[in-house]
């Protein structure tokens, strides 16, 4: 499959009527676009098209229905829904980026499970501006490694594009099996390593009482916000004990530990190991 990014099908008339890309070409661009932009194609198309709206709106039509996006929505039409799309306000362009994919088998699970605006329109709204932060940086990837001439291109962005689809099905997955607050709390852990957090710390965030945050979180983990808080920062320790010649006590102190001694500690007592070992080890390995 041959990955490049292309603007032929687009031009600046009312209303844009063709077939779109050829079947196993991945096209992809950063759009924005005026009142007046449309694009019709009424048999739809044998790949994939992905949209995701940084500002203003797009709305998308499909006999009776109408949706219309919003700022950090992801929206994609699938294999053989017919596609009507235009620029929803006169008032601000629609900045968008878009992708026309092949779907390879593994993707084919991942986006059966993303929800349906209607049959064939997947419509998600990321929880939250770390995963936003990861989708724009992945695009723009995408769109980056379209440029490199080297056997290795469509493997880059294929990459990026698997990425892109990875975290909404794992937000998808999320959602399905953990309360919304929890998934907060587990946000606010993994970004938050290095900053010394505690329980009402985090229940005024999620403006609820320590007591209840700290109950929501055991019935759903099985374990205590603060432990897993420790096995996350362990966690991180680990791979930078791997993959870093970073001191031990700068390595702890990254991810929140005070003190190299209590990091040693904990660090030996998930691990087995001290952490000046288990580098040795690795390292030997």
């Amino acid at each position: 499959m041959v990955i490049r990014t292309s603007d032929s099908a687009i031009n600046r008339s009312n209303i844009i009527l063709d077939d779109g890309p050829t079947m196993g070409i991945l096209l992809a661009s950063h759009f924005q676009k005026e009142v007046g932009y449309h694009v019709r194609r009424t048999h739809g198309r044998e790949d994939w098209l992905l949209f995701f709206t940084m500002s203003g709106a797009g709305v998308f039509q499909h006999e009776n229905r109408r949706h219309q996006t919003r700022p950090g929505e992801i929206t994609i039409i699938a294999p053989g829904l017919p596609q009507d799309y235009a620029t929803a306000s006169p008032e601000e362009p629609w900045d968008f980026y878009w992708a026309h994919f092949v779907a390879r088998s593994d993707w084919l699970l991942w986006l059966k499970e993303l929800p349906q605006q209607w049959p064939g329109l997947i419509v998600m709204q990321p929880d939250g501006p770390a995963i936003l932060e990861r989708l724009e940086i992945a695009f723009e990837r995408l769109l980056k490694d379209n440029y490199l001439l080297t056997g290795l291109q469509e493997a880059l962005c294929a990459n990026a594009l698997e990425e892109m689809l990875l975290l909404l099905a794992r937000q998808c997955q999320q959602a399905a099996s953990l309360d919304t607050r929890v998934q907060q709390i587990l946000e606010i852990l993994s970004q938050q390593l290095a900053e010394p957090l505690d329980v009402p710390q985090i229940a005024r965030r999620l403006a609820l009482s320590p007591s209840r945050v700290a109950h929501l979180f055991k019935e759903a983990t099985s374990e205590y916000i603060l432990a897993t808080l420790t096995r996350l920062r362990l966690s991180q320790d680990r791979r930078l004990l791997e993959f870093t010649n970073r001191p031990v006590g700068e390595i702890a102190r990254s991810v929140g530990f005070q003190s190299s001694y209590h990091f040693s500690r904990q660090f030996k007592s998930s691990f087995g190991l001290s952490p000046q070992v288990y580098r040795q080890q690795f390292q030997e390995s």
